[in-house]
């Protein structure tokens, strides 16, 4: 996986012949069906327009730069999302975002709340860009949310980095789709049962851990985040990720080529079998 991502860096600037390399890999035999079909999509965005692809301003939701910290706290429990762009006075006028995580520290120092303090800043851009325009514009700024402006500098839409991601990977479930059963489950054993898209902060709450003071912590919101960045690749059914810093094991239960589905996570102590 790591030698696929190395190569998809190299073709992110798209040559004359890059199908033909493509449909000459595959012959090889020299990639997959879901790296082939990753490369196919990376080619075809530079075909496809931001507005193909983003959020109608109708469906945004965003918050008043003015809220306090209840009004926002209930709008992220009820939008179910990691992060949310802030406003000034009307949507027209985006000053940023603030992210989920940032909130809950901000609340944790018992200082007056003030969402002008945390929050971050977001990309502009225009509905016509080129959606491999935008990606590579996100990567380098590590920025991953775009309002998409119109002629006159009104906010027509939003295009978060999953949008641009599952343009070449298809469809990611995210952590607040529709879901059945816990996310976050307790054995017997002392070891938990985990669905991948579970949020880190469930898992912290669960274990009674703080991840704060681990670097790949800090750009992921879910355990399955977590683990790909600690391991720097999707690790293979019944492969145990082991974090020395964090004291726990990742036993990987159920996992496919493009993510990981459920983990059993244990103490480093204690390895637990399934």
């Amino acid at each position: 996986m790591k030698n696929f991502i190395e190569f998809l860096k190299k073709i992110f600037k798209f040559q004359p012949k890059s199908y033909e390399l493509v449909e000459g890999l595959k012959a090889n035999n020299s990639l997959s069906n879901d790296q082939t079909n990753m490369l196919g999509n990376l080619l075809k965005l530079g075909n496809i327009q931001v507005v193909d692809i983003m959020v109608p301003r109708a469906d945004i939701v965003a918050l008043s730069a003015s809220s306090n910290l209840n009004s926002t706290l209930s709008l992220f429990l009820k939008a179910s999302h990691s992060r949310i762009p802030v406003y000034s006075e009307q949507l027209d006028n985006i000053v940023g975002m603030i992210h989920v995580k940032d909130l809950l520290n901000f609340w944790k120092k018992n200082e007056a709340f003030s969402i002008n303090k945390i929050k971050r800043n977001v990309l502009f851009a225009s509905p016509s860009m080129l959606v491999n325009d935008l990606l590579g514009q996100m990567r380098a700024t590590r920025t991953h949310l775009a309002i998409i402006v119109d002629e006159h500098g009104g906010t027509d839409g939003l295009v978060t980095i999953e949008d641009l991601v599952e343009e070449i990977v298809g469809e990611i479930e995210d952590e607040h789709d529709s879901k059945k059963g816990p996310m976050v489950t307790s054995l017997d054993n002392g070891a938990f049962l985990v669905n991948a898209r579970a949020l880190t902060s469930d898992l912290e709450r669960a274990l009674g851990l703080n991840f704060s003071h681990i670097d790949a912590h800090k750009e992921v919101d879910t355990v399955g985040g977590l683990i790909f960045t600690i391991s720097g690749k999707i690790p293979n059914v019944n492969e145990v990720i082991s974090h020395p810093k964090l004291g726990l094991n990742f036993k990987i239960l159920e996992a496919d080529n493009r993510r990981i589905n459920k983990v059993l996570v244990s103490r480093s102590e204690n390895i637990i079998e399934k």
